[in-house]
């Protein structure tokens, strides 16, 4: 349990140093004062709560802004702190459903300088964080993720370790970065994103144990004289399906 809470700290802090205000960013296109003014309040917010739903009316105001990259990133980093993992994946697939061009797009349009390495990272970000969640979500048993959530899960966490070049190739680049953080960050990250991959496929495979999932009652001794074995099988499904799922690969 520990170590799964313990990935939780690592999705928010990654987010929060990856979405800087545009306030601080050189503009290429510049932001109409009053759509400005009300995002610099967005910013202003410090309750996580209040933030996201701060976030949600500048969206559905301006539901076409280019600001949207970056408020969607500071919506996923605020439910992180709330552990509302369900919106959390929910927010992460809106900002993905805006599709890699676009994205890149908006980016430009608001920075001076800006790679498809960065954009590369930002999705990458937003995949092992989707990740993050799903595992969180099963290990603080906050709600129970649906299948299309899981097979979500799985095919993030498989094009987050498929982006990781690109990604830390922009983390690299930038000023002061330390190849040895580095190196112990992506180590980190890899091993978060195989273990929810695992967790993800074992999760949408629950139909091999009928179609309730994995329970006492699905065990069956039939004429056998092997009670012993059953008893023990029937035991560690009530108490710990994951063990048995993850003994069967």
């Amino acid at each position: 349990m520990h170590r799964r809470l313990a990935v939780v700290v690592t999705g928010f802090c990654l987010l929060v140093a990856g979405a800087l205000p545009v306030e601080l960013q050189a503009q290429r296109a510049p932001v109409p004062p009053e759509k400005r003014a009300l995002y610099n309040q967005v910013l202003a917010v410090q309750d996580p709560a209040q933030r996201v739903q701060a976030i949600e009316d500048f969206l559905h105001k301006y539901p076409q802004s280019k600001l949207r990259v970056y408020l969607y990133q500071r919506k996923v980093s605020a439910l992180f702190t709330l552990k509302d993992y369900n919106r959390v994946m929910q927010t992460i697939d809106d900002y993905l459903a805006i599709g890699r061009s676009k994205i890149h797009s908006m980016w430009t349009a608001t920075r001076s300088q800006w790679s498809q390495a960065q954009t590369d990272d930002s999705l990458y970000r937003m995949r092992f964080n989707y990740s993050v969640a799903f595992v969180n979500a099963r290990a603080e048993k906050r709600f129970t993720p649906d299948e299309v959530q899981a097979r979500r899960a799985a095919e993030h966490a498989r094009q987050a370790l498929e982006l990781q070049n690109s990604a830390f190739a922009a983390r690299a680049a930038k000023p002061g970065a330390s190849s040895e953080n580095l190196r112990a960050v992506r180590e980190r990250e890899t091993g978060t994103l195989k273990r929810a991959l695992n967790e993800a496929v074992l999760f949408t495979v629950r139909d091999l144990y009928t179609g309730r999932g994995l329970h006492p009652e699905g065990v069956r001794q039939g004429g056998l004289g092997s009670c012993y074995f059953h008893a023990a099988v029937s035991a560690l499904a009530g108490a710990r399906p994951d063990f048995i799922r993850g003994i069967i690969q």
